[in-house]
């Protein structure tokens, strides 16, 4: 998994509050111990893999435990999907905080290439949409999760539009394969609905991050993000809550 978002949807308020969780976090994954958030996902595929939902449900076990709340539902799509729905929108916009320059950018066939992207807002299509959230040489891991929540954000606007609402069902049949979810195609058009009686002031998104995280070395040498499992949990579970009480103390790059 490359990224983990946590989201708290109100269905009656029509309210919806997230959060972005570094794939890199150290957790304790139930039947495994210690390890990588986003390795759950591997641990499931591994125990089963010939079940299509292993690894999205070690890693909805892993939530579930760490935070004490039940994960209802899920999607789960990969690179080309999401690259598809954005071209299905007819591209996104996007307001850059700055230059974005990654002179290690890694191509399809294993080499590297160079991208940028000026300061400023500018339309994107799926495929620059993709790079810029990909990315990871121009700046810090806290602000390349907060670039993926910025694209989210730009997601959620051009669908708000009546040309992308009229066209919901053909948006959402566009990522063909590339989306796996546990909500029908009925389910996932009552959400787009529901989206579009919703305002940019009805969501709210934030990251983990520093300070509550601090970079370590796992035992085994690898880079991980670590803190105090009680601090994590309190603030991600005030981070998704809906009832306007719930506004976290944003963190760096949030």
């Amino acid at each position: 998994a490359d990224v983990i978002i946590l989201a708290h949807l109100d269905l009656i308020d029509h309210k919806l509050s997230g959060i972005s969780l570094p794939r890199d976090l150290e957790v304790e994954i139930p039947g495994i111990g210690p390890d990588k958030i986003n390795g759950a996902y591997n641990y499931g595929v591994l125990a089963s893999p010939d079940d299509p939902v292993a690894g999205v449900a070690k890693v909805r076990d892993t939530v579930e435990s760490l935070f004490g709340i039940p994960i209802d539902g899920y999607v789960l799509v990969d690179f080309s999907g999401f690259s598809n729905v954005v071209d299905a929108m007819g591209g996104i916009t996007v307001d850059v905080p700055y230059e974005i320059v990654d002179n290690e950018y890694p191509t399809e066939d294993y080499g590297i290439t160079s991208i940028h992207f000026d300061a400023g807002v500018q339309k994107m299509d799926g495929e620059q949409a993709l790079i810029y959230v990909r990315t990871r040489h121009a700046d810090s891991d806290d602000a390349r999760r907060q670039r993926q929540l910025d694209v989210i954000r730009a997601i959620f606007d051009q669908g708000k539009s009546v040309n992308s609402i009229a066209n919901a069902d053909e948006i959402i049949l566009s990522a063909g394969g590339a989306i796996q979810t546990s909500f029908d195609l009925e389910e996932q058009l009552t959400l787009a609905r529901v989206a579009y009686e919703m305002s940019d002031g009805d969501i709210q998104l934030t990251t983990l991050g520093e300070p509550l995280l601090q970079a370590a070395w796992s035992d085994d040498g690898r880079w991980i993000y670590t803190g105090d499992p009680e601090a994590i949990k309190a603030f991600v579970l005030n981070a998704i809550r809906t009832d306007g009480d719930g506004t976290a103390t944003p963190v760096s790059g949030s």
